[in-house]
């Protein structure tokens, strides 16, 4: 079984770095890096605060109902668009980079298995909070938890790493594909992908039939209807983004679509990893207040003084 090779668009003199920002014909080069690279500057910094704003508060550090959260973060924070996307920057300024993850490289198959794994750890995850959104568990079984999703997106991917069924980033074509198209791990990630989305809308369908079935309740109690509403839409939204990208991910590499179709769906899923947290801060007023905390002690924190001392005359 061969592997599938990709020629150079460019001479190696314009696969240099300083080519990458002078030359004309780089110009796509210079926007499609751009494009990505906007969306995840801006998710890795939320999920940055995210964590160090959680972490660094107390409370909210030994609460178990915030695991989930930071762990969801985190995956975010690291998840596959992360890495394909530095990969893909870096490739796109030199020609170094470009032939050491070549789609026949050792190194661009396991790039796409590592970042596939926080990607279904992220999904394991995100389906077991759907799941169980209005439970609260102890310390012990939400680190448990932490640990066994991570465990199963591993299990996900190991396959990845034989020749069998690996997925590997096409660079010149700006996406990835399964290799060989023909693996048995397309209907397998087909078929998991579908189980969590049918989990999490059976989950939600109950959590609306709660929700209603409990109004009058709600209405004696308005900030415990308040909470629970909040909550809800806080993960449905994480669920929503997740299934609509879930859905381009098995639809878009099915039909006829160009390099430019391929760099927007990669644009558009890699705002993913900023979504979420940009949710917790905009649902958990907890989050916010902590956050506004840390930001006005830091505004407020006066300036280090260096002692002053005098040196006697003679």
């Amino acid at each position: 079984m061969t592997t599938p090779s990709e020629a150079f668009d460019f001479t190696l003199d314009q696969l240099t770095f300083v080519a990458f920002f002078t030359l004309l014909e780089r110009a796509d080069d210079r926007l499609v890096v751009g494009l990505w690279l906007i969306p995840l500057t801006y998710g890795v910094l939320v999920n940055a605060t995210l964590l160090a704003t959680v972490l660094g508060c107390k409370e909210l550090r030994e609460n178990p109902s915030y695991y989930a959260l930071n762990h969801i973060a985190l995956c975010s924070a690291s998840s596959r668009r992360v890495f394909v996307l530095l990969a893909s920057s870096s490739d796109k300024l030199t020609s170094e980079v470009h032939s050491e993850l070549a789609p026949n490289s050792p190194l661009n198959y396991t790039i796409s298995f590592v970042a596939q794994c926080v990607w279904w750890a992220f999904v394991f995850e995100l389906t077991f909070v759907a799941f169980t959104r209005f439970k609260l568990f102890a310390r012990r079984v939400m680190l448990a938890v932490v640990g066994v999703t991570t465990s199963m997106g591993i299990t996900m991917c190991a396959p990845h790493m034989h020749a069998c069924c690996r997925i590997l980033w096409l660079f010149d074509d700006w996406t990835n594909t399964y290799y060989p198209t023909t693996t048995w791990y397309i209907q397998f990630d087909f078929v998991v992908t579908l189980t969590t989305i049918g989990i999490i809308i059976v989950s939600y369908a109950g959590v609306f039939w709660r929700l209603r079935e409990s109004a009058e309740i709600f209405q004696t109690s308005t900030n415990k209807g308040r909470d629970q509403r909040k909550i809800a839409l806080q993960v449905g939204l994480m669920c929503v983004v997740y299934i609509i990208n879930s859905i381009l991910w098995n639809v878009i590499p099915y039909i006829a679509a160009s390099k430019w179709v391929n760099v927007a769906f990669v644009s558009t899923t890699s705002i993913q990893c900023g979504i979420h947290p940009t949710i917790a801060f905009a649902f958990n007023r907890r989050i916010r207040k902590e956050l506004s905390a840390k930001m006005r002690s830091t505004i407020r924190r006066p300036p280090r003084t260096t002692p002053y001392t005098t040196t006697p005359s003679l």
